[in-house]
This record gives C-alpha cells, structure tokens and sequence, in this order.
C-alpha cells in the first residue's frame, strides 16, 4: 500500500484484497456509515440472565512477585468496580474494593466479591481472558472461595466481543475493540479525558505509589480517589454501552 501511495483509507482500490475486517473499516470509513448487524447483537444480549453484574479488575504485575505466592508478571488484582443491574430497568447499584495496605490483596479482594457477587446472573466484562484469568488466580490464591471464583467464569459475558466479532463497527473505533473508543462514540459525553487517572497502567503505577512510596497521608487519599474514579467508569462505561445497544 505504502509502495502505490495508499496512505489513507480512501485510497485502497475496491478491488485490493482485504481480511473481512480490513473491508468492514475500509466499507465504514468511505461511507461514513456504521455496520450494526442488530439481529446477531440482539441474540448476544438476550443470552444476558438478571441480576447481571458489570466487573473490571485492575491489577498490578511485576516482574519478581512482590507477594507472597504469586508467580513472575502474574497480574496481581488490587481494585474492582462493580455495577449491579436487577433487572434490565432497575436503579444501579455500584459496589467496589481497592487495597489500601502493604500485604497480598488477593484474599480480601476474593472475600468482598463474594459478598457482593451472588450465586445467579451473569457477569459481564469487557475481556473476558483477562478477567477470567483474574478470576482462576483468586480461586488458586484463596482455596476457601475456589468454587465460586471459577463458577463467575462459568458466568462470564463478554461484551467487548460484539464489536471486536465485527457485529458492530464505526469509522470512528479506528479498527479497535478498546472500550476507551467505544464508549465516546456510543456515548457522546463520556470518556476518560477528564480523569486523573485514563488507563490501566497508569492506575497501576499510581496504586505502586500509593502503597509503597508515598507517606502523606492526604496525597495517598487522593490517589485512592482517583483511582476509583477510573475503576467506576470503567463498569459504568459497560452499562452505558448495553444501554446504547439496546436501544439499537
């Protein structure tokens, strides 16, 4: 492409041979029109079961594990925000956990889940790898809650997967499945600019300082609401996009 000076997308003949994807971005950018196959949209939503809970982890690797048994870049979960729905149109209920201390935050964080989580329902993330990869570390960390942190990934919906399966694609996700350019199009007004904290890895950097470097106490407060903050809108960004979708 770059030998025939197709620098923009506009430039690709019609009839250069693309991946079905590369076409759907190709397709949605020249025209300005999104692809929403609402029929297939509608058959991923319908397999939801109420009380659905909207979860997303942040955690913190390393390369030498800084807690006792923990493996090599084992992604160590520290904070979750939690958005409950018990039914379709009932009021939101937020729930969240971030430690706070110097000890492995894998056994509070799995026992606060399960009070929050219940036994019914689905629960819905936005990769469900990596979420489902949190979910067998707190099982094989915290023997006493195994059964029930494997039984949430028997329960897992992935909502990222309609759009990174192509049922829905716009011009303006720039050919990714990333929430953080989902949510801004789908709904304008929201997304993570104005936050302190934007992204997963700058809120592990700040909870490292939080917890290992910083010793005034009001700047570890602040650090602490930011990181909620970013946590909260990541399951509140989930919710807002079901939302947007079912309208759809």
């Amino acid at each position: 492409m770059v030998d025939n000076g197709w620098l923009e997308i506009e430039d690709i003949p019609l009839d250069f041979k693309l991946s079905p994807t590369q076409t759907n971005q190709v397709q949605t950018t020249i025209s300005g029109n999104p692809i929403v196959n609402i029929q297939k949209i509608r058959s991923e939503l319908e397999k939801l079961v109420f009380p659905v809970y909207f979860l997303d982890y942040e955690t913190f690797p390393t390369a030498i594990p800084v807690f006792d048994d923990c493996y090599p870049f084992q992604q160590v979960p520290f904070q979750y925000s939690l958005h409950v729905l018990e039914t379709p149109d009932s009021e939101l209920i937020h729930k969240e956990y971030l430690q706070k201390t110097l000890e492995n935050p894998m056994p509070a964080l799995a026992h606060q889940l399960r009070q929050d989580i219940g036994d019914n329902g689905s629960v819905v993330v936005w990769n469900k790898k990596f979420e489902g990869k949190c979910n067998e570390d707190l099982a094989e960390a915290v023997s006493e809650l195994s059964e029930f942190m494997m039984g949430i990934n028997q329960r897992l919906f992935d909502l990222m997967e309609i759009f990174s399966k192509q049922m829905f694609v716009h011009k303006d996700f720039k050919g990714s499945s990333s929430i953080k350019y989902i949510l801004p199009v789908l709904v304008p007004g929201f997304s993570y600019s104005d936050l302190d904290i934007r992204d997963g890895g700058m809120a592990l950097t700040h909870w490292k300082k939080m917890i290992f470097d910083e010793n005034d106490p009001a700047k570890k407060n602040e650090i602490a609401q930011n990181l909620l903050s970013y946590c909260n809108l990541d399951t509140l960004a989930m919710v807002k996009i079901w939302e947007e979708l079912r309208k759809i």
